[in-house]
């Protein structure tokens, strides 16, 4: 594959995930924000059936700090969403860097099993959350204790 296609290639991945993401984020926390304390707001099935946390609880609240720039308070309540941020901006400053250069090594170089972090952070988020409420009865997020 020659250098044109290549950077070309990579033009298309930064596009489509960056797009995708945006749009994801912004439709998703939109939805969020108008539903919440109404009858519509997206209700957790583990936390009402179990009451434990599941994976993803608290992102939702996480990534609307996000976007409001609490970065600290977008961390205590889900740090999946900036451990995300981080490994999808070093491989969008990768691709930007290609772009510039015209020299693919930099995304040549990145394994994207680097990736694997994002569903590993979510997981061990998810144990510790879950310690953190059923031994200490520390509650991160605030729902089950006042």
């Amino acid at each position: 594959m020659d250098i044109n296609n290549k950077l070309k290639k990579n033009f298309i991945i930064l596009l489509i995930l960056n797009m995708s993401l945006i749009l994801f984020a912004v439709v998703y926390t939109s939805y969020f924000k108008a539903t919440q304390n109404t009858e519509n707001e997206i209700r957790c099935i583990v936390k009402n059936l179990f009451g434990i946390y599941c994976p993803g609880c608290g992102g939702s609240r996480s990534l609307c700090a996000f976007f409001s720039f609490d970065f600290v308070n977008s961390f205590i309540l889900y740090p999946p969403i900036i451990i995300s941020a981080a490994v999808i901006l070093d491989y969008d400053r990768r691709l930007i860097i290609t772009l510039i250069k015209k020299d693919t090594k930099q995304t040549d170089n990145f394994k994207f099993y680097t990736f694997i972090i994002i569903p590993c952070s979510i997981i061990l988020w998810f144990i510790i959350r879950n310690i953190f409420l059923l031994v200490f009865k520390i509650d991160t997020v605030g729902d089950f204790i006042p």
